[in-house]
C-alpha cells in the first residue's frame, strides 16, 4: 500500500445527511435510525425542518438530544424543499452532502460505500438506485 491511500485510509473527511423534512412523522423514526446507525461515524446528520404542524420537529428535537451529531434548524415559515436544501448546503459541515427526505430509507452501510467510492474514483458525485417504503 502506498503512502497515499494509507492516507486515505486513516482520514475519512466529513460527510453531511443533509435532511430535509416538513410533515413526516409517521416516517421519521425509521428514517432517522437508518441515518444514526450509519458504518460511517464521521457524519453530520443537519435537520432542516420547514415549519412541519405534525409532531416532526418534536422528533428531530429527540433524535438531537440524543446524538450529538444531529444539528436541527427550525424554521417558522414554510418554504419549500429546495430553500431548505439551499439552507443545508449554506450551513453544512461536511466535505461531501447526501441529500436526504423524511421519508426516505438508507441502507446501514451507504455512507460508507459512497464515500469509499467518491475517494476511489475522485468523484464529484455518487448516486444509486432507490426502494419505497414497502419494498425493502
Amino acid at each position: 500500500m502506498d503512502s497515499e491511500n494509507s492516507v486515505e485510509n486513516i482520514y475519512k473527511e466529513m460527510v453531511t445527511i443533509a435532511l430535509a423534512t416538513y410533515n413526516v412523522a409517521p416516517y421519521l423514526r425509521e428514517s432517522l435510525d437508518r441515518m444514526v446507525g450509519q458504518t460511517l461515524k464521521d457524519i453530520e446528520i443537519l435537520c432542516i425542518d420547514d415549519a412541519s404542524t405534525d409532531g416532526t420537529v418534536d422528533i428531530l428535537r429527540e433524535y438531537a438530544m440524543q446524538d450529538s451529531r444531529i444539528r436541527l434548524i427550525e424554521k417558522s415559515k414554510n418554504e419549500g424543499l429546495a430553500v431548505s436544501r439551499n439552507t443545508a448546503l449554506e450551513l453544512t459541515k461536511g466535505d461531501y452532502v447526501c441529500f436526504v427526505d423524511g421519508d426516505d430509507l438508507m441502507d446501514f452501510d451507504l455512507m460508507e460505500k459512497a464515500y469509499d467510492l467518491a475517494v476511489k474514483e475522485k468523484a464529484d458525485v455518487v448516486m444509486w438506485d432507490y426502494y419505497e417504503f414497502g419494498e425493502h
